[in-house]
């Protein structure tokens, strides 16, 4: 598959646009507030990239844990998978590979679907949600205060179940 996607340079076009898409979506955006683009796509092209050549590059929560807030519906997923279906497309990815490709996104329904909020589980432990904790960013992100570019590294107040972020500067 990671052949197949030109060892990673088709997957970021891939996701570059999808997420152009998602971002201007009514439906799917408001899961990204505070969020870049950046942010996006380098998380999910780190966690496929594990995926399909089993580097360890990607230091994320797995997709049950990333997305235990979220409130899924099976149309939804479906919705979203079609966007990322004509992403695909769009690239010329062909099949068998595309088919493998949401074969694989089909496999995280169970994971992602949801009518209410999960707690995250961490090592078997269900952990509860703290609220604000800080935290020092992986990578990039935007501060929901004052909208400045926050830098890996950085010192951020950080809610578990939001995902809203805040420099030190707008800390409330």
């Amino acid at each position: 598959m990671w052949k197949a996607l030109d060892e990673g340079k088709l997957l970021n076009q891939i996701l570059n646009d999808f997420y152009d898409k998602v971002l201007a979506d009514d439906l799917l955006s408001p899961f990204f507030k505070g969020v870049t683009k950046s942010h996006i796509v380098g998380k999910q092209y780190a966690f496929l990239n594990q995926v399909f050549t089993g580097k360890d590059c990607y230091f994320g929560d797995r997709p049950r844990n990333a997305h235990h807030w979220m409130i899924i519906s099976d149309k939804l997923f479906n919705y979203r998978e079609k966007l990322f279906a004509d992403s695909c497309i769009k690239f010329g990815f062909k099949e068998p590979f595309l088919s493998q490709m949401l074969e694989l996104n089909e496999s995280y329904r169970a994971a992602i679907v949801k009518t209410r909020m999960w707690p995250r589980i961490d090592k078997g432990e269900v952990k509860p949600i703290k609220g604000y904790e800080e935290m020092i960013l992986d990578i990039g992100g935007i501060c929901d205060g004052c909208h400045k570019e926050l830098s890996p590294g950085e010192k951020v107040h950080y809610h578990d179940l939001t995902g809203e972020m805040f420099c030190n500067e707008c800390r409330g």
